[in-house]
């Protein structure tokens, strides 16, 4: 896939990484709670619950429109509620965990 085939939540997404890598935290601001489904969608307010073994996000956003129904996924990425399964290369290991 070409870096022009990205949604635009994909190519957010990437530039965050990189100003999180290059320790730039005012430009990465959440970043670590952060990741991405496999058809491009941004999930934001990621956290790890090792109680119930899921991740969940507060919300979703794609083509800049959020959605606040809560999404969840198990260890592995696979949607619990029908939504896309999460990219886990995108699921950063410093995510918010309960």
């Amino acid at each position: 896939m070409n870096v022009s085939d990205y949604t635009p939540e994909q190519n957010q997404w990437l530039k965050m990484r990189t100003a999180f890598r290059a320790n730039k935290s005012h430009e990465c601001h959440g970043f670590k709670n952060m990741a991405v489904t496999k058809d491009g969608q941004l999930c934001i307010g990621m956290t790890l619950n090792k109680t119930w073994s899921h991740y969940s996000a507060t919300y979703t956003q794609k083509d800049g429109v959020r959605s606040f129904e809560s999404r969840e996924w198990d260890l592995q990425g696979k949607s619990l509620d029908g939504f896309a399964d999460l990219n886990m290369a995108t699921v950063n290991k410093g995510v918010y965990t309960i």
